[in-house]
């Protein structure tokens, strides 16, 4: 099992409050209201995305050559890739990116998703988590 880096823990109320601030949902009191929404645009609960951000940055896909992020903004923006059907400049519209960037960051965490060992990725037992790592998984199929 992946180590994680302290440094690269975040909570589900920080990439709540992140997808909130990145796609501009109106902020609510209400606890189901607030996670409906963000399960609206980026298909998974905050907790989901936790989890797989805690595995690619504990992975050490992050630590090879290439680029290099840690930022778990672009987490949210593969997973914006993963549940909208539309094109890159459309989502990297919402994402407030040139297409470019979008793509570069998108496809470097899916990578980093698909990377991850098998044991790894059997051990997500969370459902919208392994629909995602599936459907990650299919579209590699036909690169």
């Amino acid at each position: 099992m992946p180590e994680v880096n302290p440094k690269c823990v975040h909570s589900q109320k920080e990439f709540c409050n992140m997808g909130q601030k990145l796609v501009g949902f109106k902020d609510t009191n209400c606890y189901r209201v607030r996670m409906r929404r963000f399960e609206a645009h980026f298909g998974a609960e905050p907790d989901h995305i936790t989890i797989t951000w805690a595995l690619v940055a504990g992975s050490g896909y992050l630590n090879q050559p290439g680029p290099r992020s840690l930022n778990p903004e672009h987490m949210l923006w593969t997973f914006i890739f993963a549940n909208r059907c539309q094109t890159e400049e459309e989502n990297s519209t919402v994402c407030k990116v040139d297409k470019k960037t979008f793509r570069k960051w998108t496809w470097f965490y899916i990578d980093g998703v698909i990377g991850l060992e098998s044991c790894v990725a059997r051990a997500i037992t969370v459902h919208n988590a392994v629909l995602f790592l599936l459907f990650l998984s299919c579209i590699m199929l036909f690169l």
